[in-house]
């Protein structure tokens, strides 16, 4: 399950980059603003770094969880279903944290950001439609993570 979603982690870098190099090659003023240049305004700048935060978040997620992967696997442990259940649950917020970086950067470019001409309306294309899959979303394994940490594991190992 963890192996699907480093590609969305990059499509989400991807994104970002994009963002910088589109709104650092040339100054890009915000439509009926008096802003010039976006990257002048304060609520651009948070957005960027809410975006970038997100992102940042996301793969620090995912990487505590290679690290506990490769520590098990060296020890030749397993984890408890709670601890599996907390790795499922991470991994879907992980890619909220994707979706909603992505989207912060949609704004930030405006509406030009969904041009065909513009490589982020792609990589927002396919980081909605990748980080929905059944292993990635967050809305079932935030259930399952609440019900084995109250002790609830009624019907539940087979998802875990």
């Amino acid at each position: 399950m963890i192996a699907v979603a480093p590609p969305i982690l990059g499509m989400a870098q991807a994104a970002r980059d994009l963002t910088l190099e589109r709104i650092n090659t040339a100054s890009k003023p915000i439509a009926y603003s008096f802003y010039d240049d976006l990257r002048k305004a304060p609520s651009m700048q948070l957005q960027l770094a809410q975006a970038s935060t997100l992102i940042d978040a996301a793969v620090l997620l995912m990487g505590r969880w290679s690290d506990d992967i490769a520590n098990a696997a060296r020890a030749g442990e397993e984890f408890a279903f709670t601890k599996r259940a907390q790795l499922r649950m991470d991994i879907g917020y992980a890619m909220k944290c994707c979706r909603e970086a992505v989207d912060l950067l949609l704004s930030v470019q405006g509406a030009s950001a969904f041009a065909e001409s513009n490589p982020i309306q792609r990589v927002w294309r396919d980081l909605e439609m990748a980080s929905r899959h059944g292993l990635l979303s967050g809305e079932v394994p935030h259930e399952i993570y609440g019900r084995a940490l109250v002790g609830n594991f009624d019907a539940l190992s087979p998802f875990v």
